[in-house]
């Protein structure tokens, strides 16, 4: 709720998160999660349940105070911090990788607010030099040119506006004016 807050009380134009601060961050959190050696390759569960099962059944064999049983605990010790090692370590990598997709997100859409926003102002907008330059402004000038319109299917081929866009034709329906 607090994030939603956060948002409805950003204004247009403005960041939710400094680019450089978010990048340096997931740098940060990148370089963390190399440092931590990946057990998890090396250990399995049923070798975990294994060492347990060995200590548990070394436990009950022995007398009261027995020393017998002691290499099976600290063996089975050892196993535990590994495997809780190898969970953490899963853990870590799996926020690593959400974080680099909600980031990768936040970026893309703060790029495509930015550049509504540049193209939108109306000393941009109206210039001829930057539209033909720019395939964002020569769309939002083919859709200016529907306003009038009175067909309410569009067709679009966006690689009409640059190479790097899809060659398949986007049909939009538009709203009765």
């Amino acid at each position: 709720m607090a994030f939603v807050e956060a948002l409805s009380a950003l204004t247009i134009g403005e960041d939710l998160f400094d680019i450089g601060t978010l990048l340096s961050e997931l740098t940060k959190l990148q370089h963390a999660v190399q440092s931590v050696e990946d057990t998890s390759v090396l250990i399995s569960l049923s070798h975990i349940i294994s060492l347990v099962t060995k200590m548990a059944d070394s436990i009950v064999k022995s007398t009261a105070h027995s020393t017998t049983p002691i290499p099976q605990v600290r063996e089975a010790c050892v196993g535990l911090q590994d495997l809780e090692m190898a969970t953490t370590f899963g853990a870590m990598q799996s926020s690593q990788e959400r974080l680099h997709i909600m980031a990768g997100h936040y970026m893309a859409w703060k790029w495509i607010m930015d550049t509504c926003q540049y193209f939108s102002q109306p000393l941009v907008f109206n210039s001829a030099a930057i539209c033909q330059e720019s395939w964002v402004a020569a769309i939002a000038q083919l859709l200016l040119s529907t306003v009038g319109v009175t067909s309410k299917v569009m067709t679009v081929v966006p690689a009409n506006f640059s190479t790097e866009l899809l060659m398949d034709p986007l049909t939009f329906t538009l709203p009765a004016m």
